[in-house]
């Protein structure tokens, strides 16, 4: 367990792990807290569908996040979300972007095989939901192509 869970900033969020990779929503300063510098792990950037709710304005996302130890792929986490959230892992043989790749066992969708190791892409984040994006395909903060396999 990572308690506290590592955040982009000190700013209000809402996250999940997917696949191995962190995705968070929000960014809202929080109250009566003077705001530290942010994490320079995290890729930011504004949401394009922040206009239309209130789940945040920001998406931010970690790539390579912290694990108990160096072997990612024997390892799936979740964020419990809250005042104080932590990130919790488990032993899990669950496919995550850690797995190696190959024409018989491919990544999560989203990711791509490269070099028989998964790789997501590196674009700037902009979605939280499938409905954020034209195409309605969110993959790990990043609204994929129109017509995109």
């Amino acid at each position: 367990m990572q308690r506290p869970a590592r955040l982009p900033d000190d700013g209000e969020w809402t996250c999940v792990d997917s696949a191995g990779v962190v995705v968070c929503v929000g960014g809202e300063p929080a109250a009566g807290v003077v705001a530290g510098p942010p994490d320079p792990a995290w890729r930011c950037n504004a949401r394009v569908a922040a206009a239309h709710d209130d789940l945040g304005a920001r998406i931010c996302v970690d790539g390579a996040p912290d694990f108990p130890d160096a072997d990612r792929a024997r390892w799936r986490c979740r964020i419990e979300n809250g005042p104080s959230p932590k990130r919790v892992c488990e032993h899990a043989t669950a496919a995550s972007i850690w797995n190696p790749c190959d024409r018989a066992h491919p990544c999560v969708d989203g990711a791509t095989c490269t070099d028989a190791h998964c790789v997501v892409p590196s674009t700037t984040p902009s979605c939280w939901l499938d409905t954020d994006c034209p195409s309605h395909a969110c993959r790990f903060g990043t609204c994929r192509p129109e017509g995109a396999p």
